[in-house]
């Protein structure tokens, strides 16, 4: 991903969460990344066993039929059944985030969305770098100990992982890679890195959900505009929408590959499908599902990073997968760390309306149906 400015991180006050968020304040806690649920990806599929009389030959075949359709229902889901297999997982209360600008804002708006009755906690830190992949995430470690460091770690809601993880207590971490990655062979680096982080973590909490926050490309990808950043990747030929499912099984691949190198055994990384998931909410825009959006650059500051509709439709997804379950009537009203509002806030560099209640529950629906709710 081509290096992203700076977002102006603004933060958020350690929200009261719904239902399903868990039950336990902890310290303040919050950077410019699926056991529970590995989602399916694209590659989901169904075979019928084939009938030795010839004479069921055609309803077998109907049979078979129906079935690939189903798994290819599903796939285009995020993959409904996968998720829901395993046994239901602790809901989170303490959050760590390691990231960039595609996750900027989520860690806050997922607080404000905990804010629904019955009133539990949430509370979040985060190492964030803009536009830091994984082994650039990893390696702060090392840059901590040179001569004469200073952290720019604001204390309150950010830390290294190295020195946050190590504590223990957390019960998720959260993280994102940098996007694109390039060639197919790159994958191999994403998942030394991922498995890097969840064995550390474990290390420390060996309980705590190790969740891979699903990144996306572009949305100039497979056009003549382009992506000038984006010249290797085996998917950069193929329109947005189209990718987003390609790329979808390329991060499944990193995600089992990952987990495959886990030590100590203990639950898998899952696989949270946010940019599957922004697919579906293009999908409803193209069918003229939410008033007043009429193209999907309305979800995008500008060709890769989201606005605050976006952020706040991640955010949802986010949620409902950390919480395993619908999304459907969280708040529409959300504060960052420091309880500014995002919604109509002249502090902002750009008043953002508050979307009509009725918008955002068509949000809230989209979202909860990408993740099988």
């Amino acid at each position: 991903m081509k290096r992203a400015v700076a977002v102006a991180w603004v933060g958020f006050v350690l929200a009261a969460c719904g239902a399903a968020c868990g039950a336990a304040w902890s310290e303040g806690a919050a950077a410019e990344g699926a056991a529970a649920k590995v989602a399916a990806g694209p590659e989901s599929g169904a075979a019928a066993e084939a009938s030795d009389a010839a004479a069921d030959a055609p309803a077998q075949k109907e049979e078979t039929q129906k079935g690939d359709e189903k798994a290819d229902e599903k796939a285009r889901d995020g993959g409904k059944e996968a998720k829901k297999a395993p046994a239901k997982l602790k809901a989170p209360e303490r959050v760590f985030f390691i990231g960039h600008s595609l996750i900027s804002d989520v860690p806050d708006m997922v607080g404000a969305l905990c804010a629904a009755a019955p009133v539990a906690k949430y509370s979040f830190k985060e190492q964030f770098i803009p536009g830091a992949p994984l082994r650039w995430q990893w390696e702060q470690e090392q840059r901590a100990k040179a001569p004469g460091y200073v952290s720019d770690f604001e204390p309150r809601f950010r830390g290294g992982y190295h020195v946050e993880l190590a504590k223990g207590g957390w019960d998720a971490l959260v993280l994102v890679e940098g996007v694109p990655i390039g060639a197919r062979e790159n994958e191999a680096l994403t998942i030394d890195y991922l498995a890097r982080f969840a064995n550390f973590a474990r290390q420390h909490n060996p309980g705590i959900r190790v969740v891979f926050y699903e990144p996306w490309p572009c949305i100039h990808s497979g056009t003549p505009k382009g992506c000038s950043y984006d010249e290797k990747s085996p998917t950069r030929e193929l329109v947005w929408r189209e990718r987003l499912e390609a790329d979808g099984a390329m991060w499944k691949r990193i995600v089992d590959g990952a987990s495959d190198k886990l030590e100590g055994g203990g639950a898998r990384i899952e696989l949270v499908p946010v940019a599957r998931a922004l697919g579906k909410l293009a999908d409803a825009v193209q069918g003229g599902e939410l008033e007043g959006f009429t193209k999907l650059e309305q979800f995008f500051e500008d060709e890769v990073h989201l606005s605050a509709y976006g952020k706040y439709y991640a955010a949802l997804v986010v949620w409902s997968h950390l919480y395993q379950r619908s999304p459907v009537g969280r708040p529409v009203a959300v504060s960052d760390r420091w309880s500014n509002p995002y919604w109509d806030n002249a502090k902002f560099n750009r008043l953002v309306p508050a979307p009509k209640v009725a918008v955002a529950k068509r949000m809230q629906e989209i979202a909860a149906k990408a993740l099988g709710y």
